[in-house]
């Protein structure tokens, strides 16, 4: 998609004009046009209302004008601007269009445009394309502004960060046939051989097995595809020292292993690997735009599959940090490949910081439904930049606690540790608890659990239709800007 920046109004297919509640309409319009507009507010049929649209066609020239209400001013947030960007894309999205013009206050047009282009995605990979049946796409969006300065180079980052979240869900709507553990290595070499400032290491299921990583590798036994860890490194003009790491869990598909899924919960798991997906996407974001400092991204991918082979209830396993772990379900199985990441990134590159995403608990959507990301931190400066970073993206995040009883429950009886407590039904904090165990104390840590927000159903938020939501994409690259 191209956008164009024009200091004058242009013709195009559809013409969209962002309006506040009980203000004034402004823009230059035909006299059919403000004959139309000034009807329907006489009917109180557009008033500007949060949500409202108006879609109006104008005769000379043949241009389609819609309004979209923002809202009452004094109350209007970023992301409602987002929201109506959305808006906007939905009441346009069935006709037969490939050009629009934007016209608003520059305070609502970024978040707008935000929220404009995450609505237009689509996942249609699958679909049987009948020629002539099918919409036209959107190709050319123009910005009516005379700040030709400032507006270009936001609108480039939009547009790159827009893609780099498309990219995120098109990994994670993929079915798991085409996303397996060995697809996941093509996309970090794809990384790899974009970067010269990239190092990457793979270790397959014998090196795992060797250096003693018991936790990944029981996971993977039940397959008969491959398991991995992937370690990238970027280092580019870094002043830190030690690395800033971050964890991605990545189950390419989970039946729950011999603790099946009921077949309720078994559909979508190919989403389990949205963590390492979102891992992925703040690489490329690295390695684009040449952003100093020196990361590290582990990913551990794997399929929790039913074989002969399959690790099972009351086993113990011996993890790469030397804890011994008792299985009490073999559903729990992420917690215990994100444990051997974890351990693997203390003792061989003693971060600044770690942060794990992963799509760990089906608790985070009893705790706080769909729309907020739920997180784990054992240091408040990790804790208020990440919350600063959500409010700046429009991802709604929320702090668990975690207490010393709660990592103190997941000890075991006949191992030091048990994967699945049944003393507390606190499903969230205490897959946090079980991770604890494996980060040294003094390394600041965060956990974030997007079983919650990763996925959608249904449409609960505008600019997020239902399958992957790209979250926490967007949060985790204003997190890196002020690093």
């Amino acid at each position: 998609m191209k956008i164009n920046l024009s200091d004058k109004n242009i013709l195009t297919d559809v013409r969209i004009i962002a309006v506040i509640k009980n203000e004034k309409i402004i823009g230059n319009f035909s006299k059919t046009e403000k004959r139309l507009i000034d009807n329907a507010i006489e009917l109180e049929d557009f008033t500007g209302d949060e949500y409202q649209t108006l879609l109006i066609y104008d005769e000379q020239p043949k241009q389609r004008l819609l309004l979209v209400g923002l809202g009452n001013g004094q109350e209007l947030k970023s992301f409602h601007c987002m929201e109506a960007g959305a808006n906007a894309l939905n009441a346009i999205k069935k006709l037969k269009i490939n050009s629009i013009s934007l016209e608003m206050n520059e305070k609502y047009l970024i978040p707008f445009l935000k929220g404009f282009l995450l609505a237009n995605y689509k996942f249609d990979k699958y679909l049987s394309k009948t020629k002539g049946k099918n919409p036209k796409t959107i190709e050319k969006i123009t910005i009516i502004s005379k700040n030709k300065q400032e507006l270009p180079p936001i609108i480039e980052e939009i547009q790159e960060d827009n893609g780099l979240v498309n990219y995120v869900k098109d990994l994670v709507n993929m079915p798991a046939e085409d996303l397996g553990p060995e697809d996941f290595v093509k996309e970090v070499k794809k990384i790899k051989k974009n970067s010269r400032h990239i190092k990457l290491k793979i270790f397959d299921k014998a090196k795992i097995k060797k250096i003693g990583m018991g936790g990944l590798y029981a996971v993977g036994k039940g397959n008969n595809k491959g398991t991995y860890m992937l370690i990238l490194e970027y280092k580019y003009k870094a002043k830190n020292n030690n690395p800033y790491v971050f964890v991605g869990k990545g189950i390419t598909f989970d039946t729950g292993g011999l603790n099946m899924k009921p077949s309720q919960f078994i559909l979508n798991m190919h989403l389990d690997m949205a963590g390492a997906a979102t891992v992925l996407g703040l690489f490329n974001k690295l390695t684009k735009d040449n952003i100093p400092g020196y990361f590290v991204g582990i990913i551990s991918v794997a399929e929790n599959s039913v074989g002969p082979d399959s690790y099972k209830p009351n086993d113990i396993l011996k993890m790469y940090s030397g804890h011994t772990v008792e299985i009490a379900n073999t559903d729990a199985e992420g917690r215990l490949i994100l444990a051997d990441a974890l351990a693997y990134a203390c003792k061989n590159y003693k971060p600044e910081f770690i942060i794990d995403i992963a799509t760990l608990t089906g608790a985070a959507i009893i705790t706080f439904g769909y729309e907020i990301t739920a997180f784990i931190s054992t240091d408040k400066k990790l804790s208020n930049k990440i919350m600063q970073a959500s409010k700046r993206s429009n991802e709604m995040f929320w702090e668990l606690p975690m207490k010393k009883f709660h990592i103190k429950a997941t000890k075991g009886e006949k191992a030091d540790i048990t994967n699945a407590s049944d003393t507390m039904p606190c499903g969230t904090i205490m897959g946090g608890a079980f991770l604890a165990n494996f980060v040294d104390k003094e390394i600041p840590w965060m956990h974030i659990d997007i079983a919650a927000s990763a996925w959608l159903n249904k449409t609960r938020i505008k600019f997020h239709q239902a399958g992957a939501t790209g979250v926490p994409l967007l949060t985790l690259f204003e997190f890196i800007k002020n690093l």
